[in-house]
């Protein structure tokens, strides 16, 4: 075994990148995987779980809330931009297991510590660049 650590930063939440900076993340949502629910931070939970593969075989599920119980929501603007009129906010998750590392590698990229870990390998690689 090696121990290699691979170091990255993982995309961000980006459908709601075009939103304002208020937006509302996937990470907000409560997910309990076991009811196959999701709950919002305003505490409307999910009409929809469903179970799908994308074209490339990857497994993902598809999560909708439901048009009548977004539509009054203050927060409607900073969660979704949805305007077909069965479901308000749509959240597709990967696996479990992936997802909760997903939104824990988002959370960690935001840290000062995990920017000055990943800063010093582009440092070394700017220096790679100048020798060769």
């Amino acid at each position: 075994m090696h121990r290699i650590e691979l170091l990255g930063p993982v995309g961000a939440d980006t459908v709601h990148e075009r939103l304002a900076d208020g937006h509302i993340p996937q990470s907000a949502f409560h997910v309990d995987w076991d009811a196959k629910q999701v709950t919002c931070p305003q505490g409307t939970t999910s009409v929809s779980w469903s179970d799908q593969r994308r074209p490339s075989g990857t497994p993902i599920t598809q999560v909708h809330l439901a048009a009548a119980d977004c539509a009054p929501c203050p927060r409607r603007g900073d969660c979704t931009t949805a305007k077909n009129h069965k479901w308000g906010r749509t959240l597709t998750l990967r696996p479990r297991e992936q997802q909760q590392i997903l939104w824990q590698r988002r959370t960690e990229q935001q840290t000062d510590e995990w920017k000055a870990r990943y800063n010093v390998r582009g440092s070394h690689l700017a220096r790679l660049e100048l020798t060769t």
